[in-house]
């Protein structure tokens, strides 16, 4: 499954409080175990109050559902930037693709995006 899990449209003049938010997590909950019956599932959602609050961290704790923090003031930076782009970086600096570069990458790809695929999970779990 890839892309947007889930979309929440609230009428006019509505406002998301702590309550609700856990409401739509629930469902979510339930829906993910329906399609991805074994696998481990990672939220990733902004600072906003409803968000953040003690009663959603609880709930959050409850399902079992790890959070993945946004950083703070930062909503151009994803948690990416902090580990995977180095990774990459790093891969790519011994790795020279000279001549029909794109053509030999593209024939290379899914060796190179294992390795890059292979960050661990412990990794992506401690990102600020």
């Amino acid at each position: 499954m890839e892309g947007m899990f889930n979309i929440d449209l609230l009428k006019q003049g509505e406002t998301v409080i702590s309550e609700r938010y856990i409401s739509r997590l629930r469902a979510v909950k339930i829906r993910l175990r329906r399609v991805w019956r074994d696998k481990y599932s990672i939220l990733q959602h902004e600072n906003v109050r409803p968000h953040t609050s003690g009663l959603t961290k609880d709930a959050l704790r409850q399902m079992e559902l790890a959070n993945l923090p946004h950083p703070a003031y930062s909503p151009d930076l994803a948690p990416s930037n902090y580990y995977l782009f180095p990774q990459l970086k790093k891969y790519l600096k011994i790795h020279h693709y000279i001549g029909g570069s794109v053509a030999e990458w593209l024939a290379r790809r899914t060796r190179d995006l294992k390795v890059v695929g292979s960050i661990p999970d412990h990794a992506m779990l401690q990102l600020p």
